[in-house]
């Protein structure tokens, strides 16, 4: 017969410390929570307000919304009619090779309307919140207003942001990437590879950014590798990063070939380097027979330029710096953004900064490791210049915010006069309103049932 064990109030008293350590952490996921939450509704109701005052655009929030519309109610592969001129298929794939919109699709279906996209943007923004924490208490930090300001900052990040009214896929590579790294620094390199394979689906430049992450893991394990193949042994850390440069050239082939297959001219238009090329290829390759035309290039427009590292630096304090090798992974978008003849490519209020903000983020982490060193428990000083720089940020970037010029009742009024299967030439803020339809474009086109302007 067995005895049964009776607790006693002193083993009882043993346990509590346990259970208060259980307790802080569910209180800090709880803090979390709370903070995506408000995000979530201050965020959204900005965007649905600035969406009912007709400052979305066609570009890219009505050209989404029509894509998965289309997808879901005709067959066509994310068909969408803004671009038709540049891309005869209509498919979001002869642009950009998105796959990963097929995820949507589901979440789009229950609520077929633009503002939904709107809606998902903050959800899936403070989605990051989370690998960001556990990358922070995986550096370990302590100090409680350390973390606290760090997801203060991602979320109050002005760069991701001033895009607030519009919906790009690019968004999803915030969470993702932060995610992979932090499952990268814990060591789990099969969870970092999944969720590379899942930032490769956002877009076809993904591959050159996840080839510099490779580049990362090696630079960082140098010792480790060198010690190895002297030793002729092979460890994870040189296997990881050659099956992840293998997988990132393979990934770019195959989302060449998509783009090609649905609009042939694709990579010989799309790409916006002026006299360095026409294809991703003859680009390299003229770079590189030319360096000193590349660096005056890359020193052109240098005041938006500066502004714009300012911006994305700034609300961190610059904290980033002080982890260069971290920051090797933001070299791809940088040089090829500050080399090309589009100047939304280096300008905040664009979707642009997801290729770079979560690998600034995790170097300021980083950084503010380094600085504080012993003294990593007592971080509240250090970390109080963080918000001023924040506030000054939002400050000069405040502007990002359009206002409206045209009636809003009365462009209401009008849309409701056309039927939903008619076809309608509209302004191209007024496009994701009534996207809801095969024909719907963003200038005059011969033989739409109804056309609007602004007069």
């Amino acid at each position: 017969m067995k005895m049964k064990r009776i607790s006693s109030p002193l083993a009882k008293l043993k346990e509590l410390p346990v259970k208060l350590c259980k307790t802080k952490l569910n209180t800090e996921h709880l803090v979390l929570f709370l903070m995506a939450f408000i995000y979530i509704v201050i965020a959204g109701n900005v965007a649905f307000s600035m969406h009912n005052s007709f400052l979305t655009n066609t570009w890219d929030l009505g050209i989404y919304a029509q894509a998965l519309y289309t997808t879901i109610n005709h067959g066509k592969i994310f068909y969408y009619t803004a671009e038709l001129p540049g891309n005869p298929s209509g498919s979001i794939f002869g642009i950009h090779f998105s796959p990963i919109l097929f995820l949507i699709l589901p979440i789009y279906a229950v609520r077929q309307d633009s503002t939904t996209l709107l809606f998902l943007k903050p959800i899936i923004i403070s989605a990051g919140l989370f690998p960001l924490y556990y990358y922070m208490r995986n550096q370990q930090i302590r100090s409680k207003a350390a973390i606290i300001i760090f997801s203060i900052l991602y979320l109050a990040y002005m760069p991701t942001n001033a895009s607030l009214i519009n919906f790009d896929v690019e968004v999803f590579l915030q969470p993702i990437l932060l995610s992979a790294m932090y499952y990268l620094a814990k060591g789990k390199l099969i969870s970092s590879y999944i969720f590379i394979l899942l930032a490769l689906m956002v877009n076809e430049f993904v591959p050159i950014i996840t080839i510099f992450i490779a580049l990362y893991v090696i630079l960082r394990n140098r010792s480790e590798i060198v010690y190895c193949l002297k030793s002729r042994k092979m460890t994870k850390n040189i296997i990881f990063p050659l099956i992840l440069i293998a997988t990132s050239i393979a990934w770019f082939m195959l989302a060449s070939a998509v783009i090609t297959y649905f609009n042939p001219t694709a990579l010989t238009t799309k790409w916006e380097w002026g006299e360095f090329g026409k294809s991703p290829y003859e680009i390299i390759k003229n770079i590189m027979c030319n360096p000193i035309k590349a660096v005056k290039r890359l020193l052109d427009d240098g005041q938006r330029k500066f502004t714009y590292l300012i911006s994305l630096f700034g609300p961190l304090a610059f904290l980033s710096f002080f982890d260069p090798l971290t920051l090797i992974m933001t070299l791809p978008w940088f040089t090829a953004s500050f080399l090309s003849i589009n100047p939304l490519y280096y300008s905040i209020g664009t979707q642009y900064q997801a290729f770079v903000s979560p690998f600034i983020f995790i170097a300021a982490i980083n950084g503010f490791c380094k600085l504080m060193g012993s003294n990593i428990k007592n971080g509240q000083k250090t970390v109080l210049p963080l918000i001023v720089f924040t506030i000054l940020t939002a400050l000069l970037l405040s502007s990002m915010f359009p206002a409206s010029n045209i009636n809003s009742e009365d462009i209401r009024l009008a849309l409701e006069k056309i039927p939903s299967n008619a076809s309608a030439s509209v302004m191209p803020e007024v496009l994701p309103h009534i996207c809801n339809r095969l024909e719907v474009y963003p200038y005059f086109k011969n033989g739409t049932d109804y056309i609007l302007i602004n007069v």
